[in-house]
């Protein structure tokens, strides 16, 4: 288990998200930090690959593809659909 924290955004304050998972380190790996089904699915995380970026109740923060690049429609390709991972916290 790794402790870790995510910079994000709260109405255009800076804030950090902390939180703790298990990795598989990936030596090659650009954007640094891979989260999984596992985090994904129990925190309701919204990933939204048009705008390029990923919200956790209030707070936002960018989203990388496997080379570090911003993820956005635009360098996608195609109609840029979305790709939602929402699980709510009912």
């Amino acid at each position: 288990m790794l402790a870790f924290s995510i910079q994000g955004r709260r109405n255009n304050d800076l804030v950090l998200l902390h939180s703790s998972a298990d990795f598989h380190v990936l030596s090659n790996f650009s954007p640094g930090i891979l989260l999984g089904l596992d985090v994904i699915h129990p925190t309701g995380m919204v990933i939204d690959i048009r705008s390029g970026r990923a919200q956790v109740q209030d707070v936002s923060f960018p989203i990388y593809d496997m080379r570090g690049k911003t993820m956005s429609a635009k360098n996608l390709g195609g109609d840029g659909m979305n790709v939602v991972a929402n699980a709510g916290l009912d």
